[in-house]
């Protein structure tokens, strides 16, 4: 048999829906199909229950489609994801917002760790139940849709001000980790297979100089908490007027300012960037007060994030690599020069 690693994307999928397969005859989810959406760090597939047309389902607890998010070890063990399943469940129940809805195995577990031939070592998959909502893309997005999800961030960082760690509550760190942790860009083996000594020299001088900027603001529950991690516009679903959002795979401890940056990251190169940053700010600060720098804690945070993607890009397999992202890797040099020569460069809006 080929070796996983040596196959296509489209051969990895076809032996990863094997084990999609296998993993779903855990749930009582009936006969059902699976549709492939996505391969990052995760693998995702939409689940569609397969229904007798004469017998359809009244019961509206009874979904009729789920989400199988497939896990590689590498990424988080399962004691990670059971910690964002919990702090999901405490979303929904105490904050009463949309987040993905975990679904109980036979087993009475949530997180499934499964094997099938040809994929190496166990992956470990979780049921969603389908949130329903029409993405929208960025380029479209309305200052009134961004007043509301701005809003939704707010609430999301206000619950997390009052969230008590459990013990032994385990989630990625969103903070100096990025920059100083294992398998960063400064360590052996990583950003020197993508960067010459000159441009890692760049990324030193920025590390270090983003440690001191981010030192004053310190860590208490007014600025650092859980966040989602990735709040970009593919993760938010609009329903109606209101916002739901999915993907919580990188939540962990962080920045709130920082779990800002996706969205509007995506918004910069608008001609109308400065309604878009208004609408979402009125929509945040009316549910949460900010900093009152919060603009330079903003471009901090921004290149925090650039210097994140970097480190993901330059640790994916080479398998898995696209052309942007080695365009990207080229402006990351371009972005964190222009932060270091300018400091906090105020936002111009014109």
């Amino acid at each position: 048999m080929k070796s996983f690693f040596n196959l296509s994307q489209r051969g990895q999928i076809i032996r990863l829906r094997k084990l999609a397969n296998d993993a779903l005859q855990r749930y009582d989810t009936g006969a059902a199909s699976l549709r492939f959406l996505s391969n990052t760090d995760n693998v995702v597939f939409r689940v569609d229950r397969i229904t007798e047309k004469s017998r359809q389902i009244e019961n509206p607890n009874v979904p009729r489609q789920y989400i199988l998010r497939i896990t590689p070890p590498e990424k988080y063990p399962p004691k990670m994801i059971r910690a964002e399943i919990l702090w999901l469940s405490t979303l929904r129940a105490q904050a009463n917002l949309v987040v993905p809805e975990p679904v109980l195995a036979a087993d009475g577990t949530f997180v499934q760790e499964v094997s099938v031939a040809g994929v190496p070592q166990p992956r470990y998959c979780v049921l969603f139940r389908w949130i329903h909502g029409r993405f929208r893309n960025h380029d479209l997005l309305t200052p009134k849709e961004l007043e509301r999800v701005g809003s939704f961030i707010a609430r999301l960082h206000r619950h997390a001000e009052t969230f008590a760690l459990p013990d032994k509550f385990e989630r990625p760190r969103l903070d100096e980790v990025i920059l100083l942790g294992e398998n960063t860009i400064l360590c052996p083996g990583v950003g020197d297979r993508f960067f010459s000594h000159k441009d890692l020299s760049v990324f030193d001088t920025g590390i270090r100089e983003l440690c001191t900027q981010m030192e004053p603001i310190g860590k208490s529950s007014e600025v650092f908490g859980m966040i989602h991690g990735d709040c970009q516009p593919a993760n938010f679903l609009f329903h109606g007027r209101n916002v739901h959002f999915i993907d919580f795979s990188d939540c962990g401890l962080g920045y709130y300012l920082y779990d800002c940056v996706p969205t509007l990251s995506y918004l910069r190169h608008r001609p109308d960037f400065q309604a878009q940053w208004c609408a979402f700010f009125n929509g945040y600060q009316k549910i949460r007060a900010l900093p009152v720098d919060y603009k330079a804690q903003f471009e901090t945070f921004t290149a925090l994030r650039t210097i994140y993607l970097v480190n993901w890009v330059c640790g994916l397999p080479s398998s898995m690599h696209q052309p942007w992202m080695r365009s990207f890797l080229k402006e990351s040099i371009m972005r964190l020069k222009h932060y270091l020569q300018h400091g906090w460069v105020p936002l111009q809006f014109s």
